[in-house]
């Protein structure tokens, strides 16, 4: 007998907070803003408090931020990182581009 798990329920997290999501994305929409705005200085700013940090950057997508993190370590030309052989290209497209070499190891015993 199979059954079908899902990884993560979206609808039902859409339809928890639907009015307010909704009411969000008309707002940005209806200006056609959608980069360095008021909304994504808002988002840092509240980030920044709930995990106690002085600082949040919001970023375009994953591996901006993953790029981001590399540099802030101060990843040096040929420094070598070890990442998951199974993961998306993006890892380890953004450790060289901050130049680091990536070594991709098997995860498991």
């Amino acid at each position: 007998m199979s059954r079908n798990i899902p990884f993560f329920d979206y609808s039902r997290l859409f339809l928890d907070d639907r009015d307010n999501l909704l009411e969000i994305f008309e707002s940005i929409s209806s200006k056609g803003a959608f980069i360095m705005q008021e909304e994504v200085h808002k988002f840092e700013t509240k980030l920044a408090k709930y995990i106690n940090s002085k600082y949040s950057i919001g970023v375009g997508n994953a591996t901006d931020g993953l790029e981001f993190c590399w540099m802030a370590l101060k990843l040096r030309p040929g420094d070598e990182v070890i990442c998951s052989s199974h993961t998306m290209l993006a890892t380890a497209s953004a450790i060289i581009t901050a130049g680091g070499i990536p070594v991709p190891v098997e995860i498991g015993e």
